[in-house]
């Protein structure tokens, strides 16, 4: 898509757009979300811009690849990024990111200060943000993806630097250095459980995959000592 609508302004000079995952509803429409540097246009004069920093995007697309919605999730003053989307068979839409400093999701306000911190959200099909999940760490954390099961929990995967703090549970570190992570939250945002590996290196899970037929979570990553 970002290919074929050229959106306007990417690619061109620090002008950057990037996709990190795509989805489709029972309809057909098809959900794409990211980030872009400094500029974007969409089609239909759907603009935004982010001087000298990053924001993240969630965009709906129709049959006909037009455009239906866009929204953005912007830091209040350095980067923010959409990592990673998925959606149930009721079209509920889950998203997973990072951001800097504040973003706010329709009046649910997460500060992060001066750390890169985590955050899990759904949206639903006509792009208002239903809820939201910080997760905080003093240190550095990064989500990569996220899969539903079938009672619609989230299990978020990723990196961190440090004890994880979300929702009252409390993610701590099991290596020198940085561990991978993986979270459960139930389908409104709450978290169930977290779990971290780690050696004297970095170490992340990238990816994972829930297998609905057997009730299991596979989850695959790197490590280095």
């Amino acid at each position: 898509l970002l290919s074929t609508y050229n959106l306007g302004g990417a690619g061109s000079g620090q002008n950057r757009a990037y996709n990190y995952g795509l989805v489709t509803d029972s309809s057909n429409n098809i959900y794409m979300a990211g980030k872009y540097a400094n500029s974007v246009s969409f089609p239909s004069g759907n603009s935004f811009s982010c001087q000298n920093c990053y924001a993240g995007y969630v965009a709906k697309f129709d049959t006909n690849l037009s455009i239906d919605w866009v929204e953005e999730v912007k830091s209040s003053s350095s980067e923010a990024s959409v990592n990673g989307i998925e959606l149930n068979n009721d079209n509920k839409i889950y998203v997973t990111g990072i951001f800097y400093s504040e973003i706010n999701l329709s009046g649910a306000v997460f500060d992060a200060g001066g750390s890169q911190n985590g955050f899990a959200a759904e949206i639903n099909s006509n792009g208002d943000w239903q809820w939201g999940t910080e997760m905080e760490c003093s240190c550095g954390i990064t989500t990569y993806d996220l899969d539903l099961d079938s009672n619609n929990n989230l299990y978020i995967s990723g990196i961190t630097r440090g004890t994880i703090n979300s929702g009252g549970v409390q993610v701590a570190m099991t290596g020198a250095g940085d561990d991978g992570f993986i979270l459960k939250l139930n389908s409104t945002g709450s978290v169930n459980w977290g779990k971290s590996f780690g050696g004297n290196g970095v170490d992340n899970f990238r990816s994972l995959s829930y297998d609905t037929n057997n009730q299991k979570l596979f989850a695959t990553g790197m490590f280095w000592d």
